[in-house]
């Protein structure tokens, strides 16, 4: 619940005064993954770093989809953040050991990058906002 208040309740409207939605996303990401060091080399195996630095960064990229569609909404975010971990770390990538896990995270990042991708591209949630100032001028 923390990290979705921090990251997507204060940080990401911040980010998204000055910057737009998939450029937020992505330095709203490169923190998220840098919270996460600590699991380095003890959640996570060396090789499989690269691969989960790529889908926290296409997760940001989902997760700010998700907040600006909810129109700001912190709701869906820590039940999405739940259900990845829990359907991913909980069920999913127990089931798999050795080669084949470092598999099974190169499909899941690449899955994860496609899907940010498609949202940052087709979506009007992911587009820049323009910020109109009525003045005496327009209103006339």
């Amino acid at each position: 619940m923390g990290e979705e208040t921090g990251w997507r309740g204060f940080a990401l409207p911040e980010l998204q005064k000055r910057l737009s939605p998939v450029v937020a996303s992505v330095v709203l990401g490169a923190i998220w993954a840098a919270w996460h060091i600590p699991l380095f080399g003890v959640e996570f195996a060396p090789a499989v770093v690269p691969w989960f630095v790529l889908s926290v960064l296409a997760g940001a990229v989902m997760a700010t989809w998700l907040f600006n569609a909810a129109h700001g909404s912190l709701l869906p975010l820590p039940l999405f953040h739940a259900m990845v971990n829990t359907v991913g770390a909980g069920f999913v990538f127990p089931m798999f050991k050795g080669a084949d896990v470092i598999r099974l995270w190169w499909i899941y990042a690449g899955i994860w990058a496609l899907a940010a991708a498609g949202f940052a591209v087709f979506s009007e949630d992911m587009k820049p906002r323009l910020k109109l100032e009525a003045t005496a001028a327009q209103v006339l």
